[in-house]
């Protein structure tokens, strides 16, 4: 049990228990600082995982889509889902700096390439740089072009952004095409 009393401006905190030692006072600048300490740990570890989440993005062309996993240890995969099945397309490694990815992939002889991450009306898309991507370069501003006609439609052969769930949903889905025959 506990029991707390203030007096002449010093905390005494009181415990009633075997084992436990005498009363202790803790002055108010004390606490604080240990209160301070606990908020700054706490709002450091939230920090960090929300960093060492993956993000996902999807380049949807129509008949197929390619998939992002970047991953919070620094790996990536490029992932490809089309009529006929979905596979790993691309590995490797990625970094950031600023809005700057650049992707090293595993395959001997494959070449880096950058995107830059970047967030337009509520929208998170990758913009490639170069033509070694896994999809076509595509300026920034045609895409915020794109992005300002009021379409129901995202821009095709762009990665978006998409949430995990998106992400498991559209690589787990079974043969997508069924048609019965005569």
């Amino acid at each position: 049990m506990r029991h707390r009393a203030l007096a002449a401006g010093v905390l005494l905190v009181t415990r009633f228990n075997n084992g436990w030692p005498d009363p202790q006072p803790v002055s108010k600048s004390s606490m604080l600082k240990h209160t301070r300490l606990i908020v700054a740990v706490a709002v450091l570890c939230t920090g960090l995982s929300a960093t060492n989440t993956t993000k996902y993005f999807k380049e949807d062309h129509f008949t197929g889509a390619l998939y992002i996993a970047l991953a919070s240890d620094g790996s990536y995969t490029v992932t490809a889902r089309e009529h006929m099945g979905v596979w790993v397309e691309q590995s490797g490694r990625w970094s950031k700096s600023g809005t700057r990815i650049t992707f090293s992939p595993k395959k001997s002889g494959a070449s880096p390439y950058a995107a830059e991450e970047v967030t337009y009306k509520s929208r998170t898309f990758l913009s490639l740089v170069g033509d070694s991507g896994p999809s076509i370069a595509v300026p920034i501003e045609e895409i915020e072009r794109d992005l300002d006609k009021e379409t129901q439609m995202l821009p095709p052969c762009l990665f978006f952004a998409v949430s995990a769930a998106v992400y498991e949903r559209d690589i787990k889905l079974p043969y997508a095409f069924h048609h019965s025959l005569p």
